[in-house]
């Protein structure tokens, strides 16, 4: 199998030191929402999922926020 969205939440969420499950939460301190933006992003670019389907699968957050976490990522990129 490919790339699947858990296997991103599990070598991201451990690259920051947090448990998986605090990138469904609602923690907003800056660690946990920059991993959290980090996950969505390359769920995005490595999995086939939509939007809304990377949004439900962080905590039910809307399809907008993952689009700004997306663009957000990118523009640090170099």
């Amino acid at each position: 199998g490919g790339i699947t969205a858990d296997l991103v939440r599990r070598v991201v969420s451990r690259k920051f030191g947090l448990d998986a499950d605090a990138l469904d939460g609602k923690r907003r301190d800056k660690e946990t929402v920059f991993a959290r933006q980090i996950a969505m992003h390359l769920t995005r670019e490595l999995t086939e999922m939509s939007l809304p389907g990377i949004g439900q699968l962080f905590g039910g957050r809307d399809h907008s926020t993952v689009a700004y976490a997306c663009d957000r990522v990118r523009s640090q990129l170099p």
